[in-house]
């Protein structure tokens, strides 16, 4: 039985039946498994194929189980639907060697279903891989659906904001591989210098579009034993939320508070711009991702972070209350925004968790404003594509202070036609190839107290 397969199918069935995170646990298998470079390519793809596409390759499934999804096995219903993510998705792959393989996986795993595996893929072969969509012009929302794999609930939204045409090119983005950005580590070298370390360590990579200090490299990269990682050179992130950092753009020496600070990704890229020089407090309510940050700080060289494990929704009733020159809050969110780099995103949220996201966002806003000193400056930030995590919660804390603005942008590197009408900004993944994201820098007027 190929070892990619094998492990491929351990990851979705943890995601199934442990509610674990796709990426998660897609690494933490890697990592210890002894496989080759191609077989490491081949179970990512199986994972993030099978876990993407999960709507359509079940409603193609559907047709072909007399007994209908809800009566088939898990572990069977996994084995089709991995065999038919590649039937359907990945042409090169021979079909007599899907077949082949699911039905060893099928004995190993549930051997009373092994006919059924075979049945129902030699039906789906007699049938030439064919996935009869529903009419794009008549049901635009089932089209949309089965084609591109995503919830009606959240097509729903997107179709009301965005039409026909633009939703759709969105979930084609959506379901395309993620690019590995590099953030550079400033404090040790620029960003030629990582691109001829890459070079020297066999990687291509080139220059981000917006970000100044970050390289895409194509391609999987196994970055825990990259020596350019190990050495504190770059840090992986995407280069949208590399923007949210020179949105805020700390001066050095400054009281900085990260309020959602874990695992510390944006945490560290802030005392890279302020030269590690000031004082950047690290809050989050988990101490396990402070241990992260801490991590991140030792790998990268920073002295300037300090982790402190508290909700930040009691910053306003903190020491720090009215005293923060700068604050990042990149809140918890649905991550609707990041649907290409986190698979089971989009079947892990619903219309409830998002409405327990915005109370929470609020919380934390309110909070946070109440913690900017007079003409100090915060970026509230989600990796959010949902109206309700993003404008809608910067006009609610705008409504309720009349002492915040929205801030001009300044020297922002980010393409400015993701600014809108309100000062905001919102990227895109389909019109700026970058994760989804909402940014929005405010300010305390001088010369109004807290309210």
């Amino acid at each position: 039985m190929s070892p990619a397969r094998s492990l491929a199918w351990g990851v979705i069935f943890a995601v199934e039946t442990k509610g674990a995170f796709a990426d998660l646990a897609l690494a933490g298998r890697l990592q210890r498994a002894r496989l080759s470079a191609a077989d490491r390519r081949l179970a990512t793809r199986l994972v993030y194929g099978t876990v993407k596409h999960k709507n359509t390759l079940d409603w193609a499934l559907g047709s072909y189980l007399r007994q209908g999804l809800s009566h088939t096995p898990l572990p069977a219903l996994l084995i089709l639907r991995l065999a038919a993510y590649q039937l359907y998705y990945l042409e090169r792959i021979p079909a007599a060697a899907v077949c082949h393989e699911a039905v060893a996986m099928a004995k190993k795993h549930c051997p009373g279903q092994a006919g059924l595996v075979n049945a129902v893929l030699r039906r789906i072969l007699r049938d030439e891989c064919r996935l009869p969509f529903p009419s794009r012009d008549r049901n635009p929302l089932a089209y949309l659906s089965r084609k591109y794999s995503h919830p009606e609930w959240l097509l729903e939204r997107w179709l009301s904001r965005l039409g026909l045409d633009e939703t759709e090119k969105l979930c084609a983005a959506n379901n395309e591989d993620a690019p590995l950005v590099l953030r550079v580590n400033t404090l040790k070298g620029d960003r030629q210098g990582l691109l001829q370390r890459l070079a020297e360590e066999g990687l291509s990579g080139e220059p981000a579009t917006y970000a100044p200090d970050a390289v895409v490299v194509p391609g999987q990269v196994d970055l825990t034993g990259a020596g350019f990682f190990q050495a504190g050179l770059a840090l992986a992130q995407d280069e949208a939320s590399i923007l949210v950092g020179h949105l805020l753009r700390p001066r050095s020496g400054s009281l900085v508070i990260d309020a959602c600070a874990g695992p510390g990704t944006k945490t560290t890229h802030l005392a890279q711009l302020m030269g590690d020089a000031g004082e950047i407090v690290a809050l989050d309510i988990h101490p396990h991702r402070l241990d992260l940050v801490a991590e991140n700080c030792r790998r990268l060289g920073l002295t300037s972070v300090r982790t402190m494990a508290m909700d930040a929704r009691e910053l306003g009733k903190s020491p720090w209350a009215g005293r923060a020159r700068f604050i990042l809050l990149d809140a918890p969110c649905s991550g609707t925004g990041a649907l290409r780099r986190r698979p089971d995103i989009r079947w892990r949220q619903s219309p409830e968790k998002v409405a327990e996201s915005t109370r929470l966002q609020r919380d934390l806003l309110e909070a946070a404003v109440c913690a900017l000193a007079p003409g100090g400056e915060m970026v509230y930030s989600t990796c959010s594509l949902l109206a309700e995590e993003n404008e809608a919660a910067v006009r609610d804390v705008l409504d309720r202070h009349p002492e915040i603005e929205v801030a001009d942008l300044g020297p922002w590197p980010g393409p400015r036609e993701a600014v809108q009408p309100d000062g905001t900004v919102t990227l895109w993944p389909q019109r700026h190839g970058t994760d989804g994201f909402f940014m929005a820098r405010l300010r305390r007027r001088v010369g109004h107290g807290r309210a």
